[in-house]
């Protein structure tokens, strides 16, 4: 496959294969630093939805939001908060299993946080 286009003699160009495996090398780093930039601060988040402080923080947010509020009544305030937390740690997991499994990917990817 040739990365940089056709050479003056109309040949394809493709790069040596040390190139190749150094740019290979960069790409999957390069994913692996934006993955792990989307999971930290989901299983961060997730984790703090736990806490006394992230509970009373949600107050206002989860009360003032007409397609949270339902959560409430069903929940009350701590289930809500944990409801929520569950759901970022598991979007966090999934996409950790990315790698591996293409569907943990998707689903991950496609969950609400």
């Amino acid at each position: 496959m040739p990365i940089f286009g056709l050479s003056p003699g109309g040949q394809d160009e493709t790069l040596s294969r040390p190139w190749a495996r150094k740019a290979a090398a960069v790409g999957k780093a390069g994913s692996i630093v934006a993955l792990t930039g989307v999971i930290l601060p989901l299983l961060m988040i997730g984790g703090m939805k736990f806490t006394a402080v992230e509970i009373e923080a949600l107050r206002p947010l989860i009360g003032g939001t007409p397609w949270l509020a339902w959560m409430y009544p069903v929940f009350g305030e701590a289930g809500a908060s944990y409801a929520l937390g569950v759901v970022e740690i598991a979007t966090g997991l999934l996409l950790i299993a990315c790698p591996w499994s293409a569907r943990a990917g998707v689903a991950g990817g496609a969950w609400p946080p």
